[in-house]
């Protein structure tokens, strides 16, 4: 893979030296900074936009020195978070009115959910990236009445004592994941700090889904968790208070139902991918005025 990549970058540079673009997307910021270094400071005339500039660990010391001089290259970045705007400028030394904010859009994770594998009601809590497991499965323990369901990677519960009502898969099937958080009764985006700028692609799919969902307080959820209106906000590693929120939604289902519901309006009107296309068409319209 590392061949073939560095070849096509190769063939990339050739093309942008020739003045061969008009533009040049990377996809990721590790990918952004590569693609700077390989083409250098002549692009030809392209300019460079760095679309989904997320990171899940923040570099830092010389790591962070290195990559400063290669975003100093780049034209524009698209960060998905109003924190992520604020946090990459002041590490990177990124002119602000450099960062444009788009909310992170898709379509709904599926079209129609496979048949219930679970018959019992269940909360559900999805994904891998900077996820607080540990605090999830204390939630599990307090509430021994209630099946609890985590969908991770093969680490993400690694040093996580599981109680007996938590079932717990790994690397499961697009499908399969998404058609478990869709017949789930809750959903759950547990992360591990309040400055996560993580769980947009779990929570945003959750939205499209009509779930009543209950997620960490972050700066990195805070243009899509409305408390009481889109979700349920808990404080980090808190399991006592995900368990209190827990227990209200599932108390109560017309609460969840509303919640669930104001999510799916939310996502539809500005986590779509036709909310990102517009993005774009907006960026080309604002690049390229001619």
């Amino acid at each position: 893979p590392l061949v073939g990549r560095t070849a096509e970058g190769l063939r990339l540079r050739a093309a942008a030296r020739a003045g061969g673009f008009d533009l040049i997307v990377t996809h990721l910021p590790y990918v952004a900074a590569w693609m700077s270094d390989l083409v250098g400071d002549d692009a030809g005339g392209a300019r460079r936009l760095a679309f989904a500039f997320n990171f899940t660990d923040v570099p830092g010391g010389a790591q962070a020195v290195r990559m400063k001089r290669s975003f100093a290259r780049i034209d524009r970045f698209t960060v998905f978070s109003t924190l992520e705007r604020d946090l990459y400028a002041r590490r990177f030394d990124i002119a602000p009115e450099k960062i444009d904010l788009a909310l992170w859009g898709a379509n709904p994770p599926i079209e129609a959910p496979d048949p219930r594998a679970i018959a019992e009601p269940y909360v559900v809590a999805l994904g891998g990236e900077a996820r607080d497991y540990a605090t999830f499965a204390e939630a599990a323990r307090l509430s021994p009445q209630t099946t609890f369901v985590a969908i991770t990677r093969p680490w993400s519960l690694e040093g996580v004592t599981l109680p007996p009502n938590l079932r717990h898969f790994v690397n499961l099937p697009w499908a399969q994941a998404w058609s478990l958080v869709h017949h789930a009764e809750i959903a759950v985006v547990p992360l591990r700090d309040d400055l996560a700028p993580n769980g947009m692609v779990t929570f945003v799919g959750g939205m499209h889904l009509g779930k009543a969902q209950i997620v960490t307080r972050s700066a990195g959820l805070a243009d899509y968790a409305i408390d009481g209106e889109t979700a349920l906000i808990v404080p980090p590693r808190e399991p006592a208070s995900l368990h209190a929120a827990l227990e209200r939604l599932l108390s109560d289902p017309a609460l969840a139902a509303k919640i669930g519901a104001r999510a799916q309006a939310f996502a539809a009107e500005r986590c779509s991918e036709a909310a990102t296309i517009a993005y774009f068409k907006d960026f080309l319209d604002r690049t390229f005025p001619d």
